[in-house]
């Protein structure tokens, strides 16, 4: 716990099953760090919990099936900012975190941000999940309220059943709110979608944003949005 650890590199043995570049538990500090690995499964870049996180420019990139890039969970605030994640099955997971910042965040081919039971900010962030996936999850199912904010961000996508936001309360007095500012979604099937059952409440706004393909659930769009823009 409240280690700090920097400037290493981590590469998974190809066709390894199940493993882990860097895991810490409680307060972590990592700057600098790469993880590699070729044909894996099941694998995680970099596993973080407890504790309050502090993550900068960090690399990975994963090829194979069932990985995920960076997983932040239980921890007392995350700040993670020059994040570059490459053909993970998802990208950046973000569970029962307090509150986070995800700065220049680059998916690319795999799954986008998924949130869980989280508040927090993903700014300035580049974000390319792969075909038919979507961009930012948030999904709110343990009877808190969350609000999450993406400001000035560029989401990417393309092909049937690809959501660019996509917000869901799915449990009695769960709630979550995602306010899009400022920010480019292009390119995917659906471009925000809100969603709620057995008595949560969901909402997805989005403010001075260009997008297309459609809102499904998304009952407040407001000021300066350019909608059907395709650049």
């Amino acid at each position: 716990p409240n280690s700090k650890v920097s400037r290493i590199w981590v590469e998974l043995p190809s066709g390894s099953a199940g493993l882990t570049g860097i895991r810490g538990v409680g307060g972590q500090a990592l700057a600098d760090v790469t993880v590699t690995g070729s044909g894996v499964t099941g694998a995680i870049g970099i596993d973080l919990s407890g504790g309050r996180q502090l993550i900068e420019r960090a690399s990975v990139s994963l090829s194979g099936s069932g990985n995920t890039g960076v997983r932040l969970r239980a921890a007392h605030g995350v700040d993670a900012r020059d994040i570059t994640v490459e053909g993970a099955g998802s990208s950046v997971e973000v569970d029962d975190v307090t509150e986070f910042e995800l700065v220049h965040v680059r998916a690319i081919a795999g799954g986008g941000v998924s949130l869980r039971d989280s508040s927090g900010v993903i700014s300035s962030s580049v974000i390319e999940p792969g075909p038919g996936k979507t961009g930012v999850t948030v999904d709110v199912s343990d009877g808190t309220a969350q609000v999450v904010q993406v400001d000035n961000c560029t989401l990417v996508g393309g092909e049937a059943g690809s959501i660019g936001v996509d917000a869901a309360a799915t449990q009695p007095d769960s709630q979550v709110e995602v306010a899009v500012g400022s920010s480019i979604v292009h390119g995917f099937a659906t471009a925000a979608r809100s969603q709620s059952s057995l008595g949560g409440a969901s909402h997805v706004g989005l403010d001075y944003s260009a997008y297309d393909g459609a809102l499904a659930g998304v009952t407040s769009a407001g000021p300066g949005n350019r909608p059907g823009t395709q650049n």
